[in-house]
């Protein structure tokens, strides 16, 4: 090597090796990364920029041009100030900040103010303390950062200068090596999904050895194998991570065809599958029901996905593999809970809903579940997983399922299942005039020696609905009984409710002026106060019709929700 290109290489390495220093990057970490086949020299240059299929708001550019960032129902003034150097408001609004989606709205400002705001906004966080932190516990938060930078690179990398585009490179090679890092420490399911989509994103849009991006595609492949159910659903069972996911895997399917990859099977299956099984939860108004950590439909980005569905697939009706079943009749749809809790470690957002269900007339909703806030304090999020937030029966004013406080030994644990229904079983019978289910769980037996089962059915025309919930003993030794229950249907706030025939009938009147008739054989009925946590605009107060009465022994009640003819 001559002397000059010898000195530039010199000039490089060390002012690579101070760049590896501020990120906390020692030749120690360097010789065990090389020895585990990591990649530790950064990336030459970008290759491909994923496609955000996420809805842009254009109008938000001026706002972060002000100064005034707006993120999970908080807003902060800045000013001159950084965002990165203000005291966040809320963890939500930190993580909003830090996950970078909002980039996309720069973007779709198309204009040199928005494109140089992004510039220097993007340049202040790299500088800043917070890019060094590490990435433990926040793992799928910076998953999406990752993802986020590379989706905007374009606009990023536009008429930037040298020493920012190296700048740029430089950070996001320091965070792939932060998650491959993170990979090594407990996290949950759903992080450790979202990390490897986030370095398979890495090992194909930046130049870097074929070794890093076989690993990283291998990676995603095995995580997709473990934790995707054969009929599309996700381990954890909760609709809103399937909908996030999605919006991952499809624009990572269109990476692979610019690179003239075929995308592996797992990630084809997964999409192919996870589509009709988003349907399952859509209801007639096209929100989705609210099941196991499911809060406010996005509406823009649940319409990205579907337009994705060129086969405008039916909805997956028996949902056994995730524990859910669909009975359509006429313009009627029923959504049931009928599966057990998830596997702990991805327990952390599920309810103890255990045979709950929703159903829903046209455009709609009749019977609910509270859902989850959008925002809230630790306290609303738990009453809002609890057994009585959902339209199932409650024993001993007692949850089928138990989640592990922040306290002591259990903050390892926090928000995992730790007690609930250990199986279920679940009977579907098509007939010539109606649909119906019979499913049993398990979640009283342990503490209360009984078993819920659950019977509905739908006729094919929709206009009716019947059910019957009964509580046995799990084993053949009787036991005496005095144990209070509890039987409620959440309705949705938008519904009417009137009680008739001296308490023992409930009428509906709904939006679109159908008129609904609940009964439970003659019993009396109560109407009681109920909250639709999962409102666009916050917690809306509603009502709930409940049945109260005494298990004395083995029992079963029958109730009916049936379509009343109005004459004009």
């Amino acid at each position: 090597m001559n002397p000059p290109r010898l000195v530039r290489s010199l000039r490089l390495g060390l002012r690579v090796s101070r760049i590896g220093l501020d990120y906390g990057m020692g030749a120690a970490l360097a010789q065990v990364q090389a020895a585990a086949g990591v990649f530790t020299r950064h990336p030459n240059r970008f290759l491909i920029a994923p496609q955000d299929i996420r809805t842009a708001d254009p109008t938000r550019a001026s706002d972060f041009h002000a100064g005034y960032f707006v993120f999970a129902g908080r807003a902060v003034e800045c000013g001159t100030q950084s965002p990165f150097a203000v005291e966040p408001p809320s963890s939500e609004w930190e993580n909003a900040l830090l996950g970078f989606s909002w980039l996309r709205h720069l973007r779709a400002a198309k204009t040199e103010s928005a494109r140089i705001d992004a510039q220097n906004l993007v340049h202040e966080f790299i500088r800043s303390p917070m890019s060094r932190m590490p990435v433990s516990g926040h793992a799928q938060i910076a998953a999406r950062r990752l993802i986020s930078l590379l989706c905007q690179s374009p606009m990023l990398l536009e008429e930037a200068d040298h020493g920012f585009y190296y700048q740029l490179l430089v950070y996001i090679h320091h965070l792939q090596r932060s998650l491959i890092r993170a990979l090594a420490q407990p996290m949950t399911d759903c992080d450790r999904l979202m990390v490897a989509l986030a370095l398979a994103y890495y090992g194909l849009c930046v130049e870097v050895p074929p070794n890093v991006t076989k690993r990283s595609i291998a990676r995603l492949r095995r995580e997709l194998k473990r934790q995707m159910l054969p009929d599309g659903g996700h381990m954890s069972r909760n609709p809103a991570f399937m909908l996030e996911l999605l919006l991952e895997l499809l624009p990572l399917r269109q990476v692979f065809v610019a690179r003239g990859q075929p995308a592996p099977p797992e990630l084809m299956g997964a999409i192919d599958r996870m589509v009709p099984m988003l349907r399952m939860f859509r209801h007639g108004d096209g929100t989705l029901a609210l099941f196991n950590g499911m809060g406010v439909t996005p509406p823009d980005n649940l319409a990205a996905v579907l337009a994705y569905d060129e086969g405008r697939d039916q909805p997956i009706l028996n949902a056994r593999y995730s524990g859910y079943q669909r009975l359509q009749g006429g313009n009627s749809v029923l959504i049931m809970d009928a599966g057990p809790p998830p596997l702990a470690n991805a327990s952390g957002l599920a309810h103890a809903g255990a045979l709950s269900f929703e159903f829903s007339d046209g455009d709609a909703r009749v019977i609910i579940n509270c859902g989850v806030p959008e925002l809230g304090s630790r306290s609303l999020r738990a009453a809002a997983r609890a057994s009585a937030a959902h339209s199932t029966l409650i024993l001993n004013d007692t949850s089928n399922a138990v989640f592990a406080r922040n306290q002591g030994l259990e903050r390892y644990l926090s928000g995992q299942v730790i007690s609930g229904p250990h199986s279920t079983s679940v009977l579907r019978e098509e007939k010539d005039d109606l649909v119906q289910i019979r499913a049993t769980q398990d979640g009283y037996r342990r503490q209360f020696g009984l078993m819920h089962t659950r019977r509905m059915a739908l006729t094919h025309d929709g206009h009716t609905l019947w059910g019957n919930d009964q509580l046995t003993f799990a084993s053949k030794a009787s036991k005496p009984l005095n144990l209070p229950f509890a039987l409620r249907f959440h309705l949705h706030p938008d519904v009417q409710v009137r009680l008739a025939n001296e308490g023992t009938t409930a009428l509906l009147q709904l939006p679109n002026k159908h008129v609904w008739r609940f009964e439970a054989g003659g019993l009396p009925l109560a109407l009681e106060e109920s909250m639709l946590f999962a409102a666009p605009t916050g917690p809306r107060p509603t009502r709930q019709i409940v049945i109260h009465a005494i298990a004395e022994a083995e029992m079963q009640l029958s109730w009916s929700l049936s379509r009343v003819e109005v004459r004009a």
